[in-house]
This record gives structure tokens, C-alpha cells and sequence, in this order.
């Protein structure tokens, strides 16, 4: 009688474990249901494109960082003192022509004044300004005109403030800012003058009658 019993228990085990076996060959081909080994392989490869896509990202950037640390490098070594500018030899050399004609400029200019006879290198307000300090010679009066002789001549009066009956010799010496006259021409003497003065008013006189001028 027990042996029947454990016969039976056995048997309904063995029954059970076939029941679970067919249960998990139908679920196994049911779509609703798909295996696990589908599951890992679509796993496996999200997992690899992942990893792909953040290679990728990381190219990228690297490439990019890569090109902005050139320009800097790039941009810092033109500014070294080695650095050639070809437009600076050109400035340098215009700067030395321009010199170089200034130079001739006062050359020339220097030469000119030294070829002008001692009358013309006076100043502007005074036809022969030391006329009054030394003695001139005729020869520093060649190429006066006649109207600079007559000035040259009585400018040894006006520097003592005298008068002129002559209108012209009179608006010529009253433009000038030296000149004070207030002395009248009958009142003036030449013993105002110094013997400078008086030989070269004589010599300026003398130059004029031999052109004719007196």
C-alpha cells in the first residue's frame, strides 16, 4: 500500500516537470516572448554605436582645440623680434630720401647765401644792417637797385630819427619797427654820426654817381 502511494507521488512529479518543460517550449516560440539572446545582441550593439558616436565627439574636439592652439602659436611667433616686415625698409628708405633731399635743400641754401654779396645777408629790415659797425666797400653794393641804394644810404640817418622831405623815403622808413623819427631834416646834423656812419654814407654816395643814379 505504500509502495502505491510513493509509485503514484512519483509519477505526478515526473508529470509536473514534463508540464513545465512543453510550457517553456511554447513560450519560447511565442513573439511575445522573444529570446534572450536577441535582448543581449541589440545590447551589444547600442552599446558599440555609443561608443563610436563618443569616439567621434572626442575627434572632433580634439581637432578643433588642436587648430585654435596653431593660430595662437602662429599669431605669437609673427609678433617676435625676428619677424621681417618688408614695409619698414620701404618707410626707412623713404624717411632717408626725404632727409637726403632735405640735406641738399640746406646745402644749396647755404651755398646760395655765401655766393650773395655781405649787403644781402642782412636782415629783412635793413638794406645794410651793420652799416653803422664797419666799413663797406663798393663792391658789396653791386647789384643794388637805385631805390636800394637811397635806402641803404639814408637808413644811416633814420637809425638817428630823422626826417625826410622826400615822401617815398619817408613811407619806406616809417613801415619799418626800428624807426622813430622825430628829428626834422633842417634840425639834423651828421655830427649825430659815428665815423662809420659818415664814411659810409660817403662811400654809398660815391657808388651812386658813378652809375649814374646822382
Amino acid at each position: 500500500m505504500a509502495f502505491g502511494k510513493k509509485k503514484e507521488k512519483n509519477n505526478k512529479k515526473k508529470n509536473r516537470d514534463i508540464a513545465v518543460k512543453e510550457q517553456m517550449v511554447h513560450m519560447s516560440q511565442n513573439p511575445l516572448y522573444p529570446e534572450k539572446q536577441e535582448n543581449t545582441s541589440k545590447e551589444v550593439l547600442t552599446a558599440i554605436g555609443t561608443l563610436v558616436l563618443c569616439l567621434l565627439l572626442v575627434a572632433v574636439i580634439t581637432k578643433n582645440f588642436s587648430y585654435a592652439f596653431g593660430n595662437v602659436s602662429a599669431y605669437d611667433g609673427m609678433a617676435t623680434e625676428d619677424t621681417y616686415y618688408p614695409e619698414e625698409d620701404v618707410d626707412d628708405e623713404q624717411d632717408t630720401d626725404y632727409e637726403m633731399e632735405n640735406l641738399e635743400e640746406d646745402v644749396n641754401e647755404e651755398k646760395q647765401m655765401e655766393e650773395l654779396p655781405e649787403a644781402s645777408l642782412v636782415d629783412a629790415d635793413y638794406i645794410i644792417q651793420d652799416s653803422d659797425s664797419r666799413y663797406i666797400s663798393e663792391s658789396e653794393l653791386d647789384g643794388l637797385t637805385k631805390e636800394e641804394l637811397s635806402y641803404a644810404r639814408n637808413e644811416i640817418y633814420a637809425r638817428h630819427g630823422r626826417l625826410f622831405k622826400d615822401e617815398a623815403l619817408q613811407n619806406y622808413f616809417d613801415s619799418k619797427d626800428w624807426y622813430d623819427g622825430y628829428i626834422s631834416p633842417d634840425s639834423f646834423s651828421e655830427g649825430m654820426l659815428n665815423d662809420y656812419e659818415v664814411k659810409n654814407a660817403a662811400t654809398i654816395l660815391s657808388y651812386e654817381k658813378s652809375k649814374g643814379y646822382k
